[in-house]
């Protein structure tokens, strides 16, 4: 498994400018990461819907290995990668007949 590279990463562009609502849509993509330890990025996984719905003791299985595998890191730390694709374009006056 591999992650997709920006910009093999999909955008609105098609459905925003096929609307006829606005004009030509300029994309822009902003990449960064951030540094997790264990309990940090547990936090953040909590939030997630996925994680939320999963019972109990589940969750708290995934919980543990995924600590103990960030633990096990030299730096005790992992790196997350994250992305936001941002459009921008200009609204048509005009309205669509």
């Amino acid at each position: 498994f591999r992650m997709p590279l920006p910009h093999e990463i999909g955008d609105d562009t098609a459905q925003i400018e096929g609307s006829g609502l606005f004009g030509p849509v300029d994309v822009r993509r902003y990449i960064w990461d951030i540094e997790y330890d264990a309990a940090r990025y547990i936090q953040v996984l909590s939030t997630y819907s996925g994680h939320i719905n999963l019972d109990d003791a589940r969750r708290k299985r995934l919980f543990a290995d995924i600590t103990s595998s960030i633990d096990s890191q030299p730096n005790g730390r992992i790196s997350k990668g994250y992305m936001s694709i941002l459009h921008v374009a200009k609204r048509n006056d005009q309205p669509i007949s």
